[in-house]
């Protein structure tokens, strides 16, 4: 049993380990992602999803969330990983993972995966950055078809101005002009501001599954 307090030097140590081996030992992770999106294991943390993510605060807790350990541990291992390293988990977000997103939850808890690299992606590695923020709107786009009402629309959006605002600018313009047009209107009106479509523009082009 680890303690509470020193689990976080566990999984760091597991983040060192993992990224000095071949990448043959780091592709289970990614397996195990691919695998909880498809379970049902997400439902604990539909309500008050950034909460149960707080893996610190889970510690304290006492309580053992897998999404929240597994999102820990890739988290660990993405912050030793070289950038060339990180090609996985962009190839990962266009292919695997986009094809199990379907509900919030699995696409928020892809958002927690994701939004901490994306500093050093727009620094190190931009067209890996760029993919990844193509990949969250298609994502976002398959969701919205799939899901009646968003319990976290006002959050998304907000993630989505950041995405924008900190770290592409104008540099996915035509691709995000295609995904919002195609949105629900309470996302139309709420993303109008990272487009440039007139409001009263009709026309839509399918995005790419």
């Amino acid at each position: 049993m680890v303690d509470k307090y020193v689990v976080h030097y566990w999984l760091n140590a597991l983040g060192l380990i993992l990224t000095a081996l071949p990448v043959a030992y780091v592709e289970p992770m990614y397996q195990a992602i691919v695998n909880l999106l498809a379970s049902k294991d997400l439902e604990c943390i539909k309500d008050d999803i950034s909460a149960k993510l707080d893996f610190d605060q889970q510690c304290l807790l006492m309580c053992d969330l897998y999404p929240a350990r597994l999102l820990s541990l890739a988290h660990a291992v993405w912050c030793h990983s070289t950038t060339g390293g990180l090609q996985l988990l962009v190839q990962a977000m266009k292919t695997s993972w986009k094809l199990q997103v379907k509900t919030e939850t699995q696409f928020l808890y892809v958002c927690h995966l994701t939004a901490p690299l994306l500093l050093r992606l727009s620094q190190e590695r931009s067209k890996c950055c760029y993919d990844v923020g193509i990949a969250v709107y298609e994502m976002l786009y398959n969701v919205d078809k799939q899901v009646a009402e968003l319990q976290y629309e006002d959050l998304i959006c907000d993630f989505l101005y950041h995405i924008k605002y900190m770290f592409l600018g104008d540099s996915m313009r035509h691709e995000t002009d295609r995904v919002i047009s195609q949105l629900r209107p309470s996302l139309q009106r709420k993303l109008r501001y990272i487009g440039f479509m007139q409001s009263d523009q009709s026309t839509v082009v399918n995005v790419g599954q």
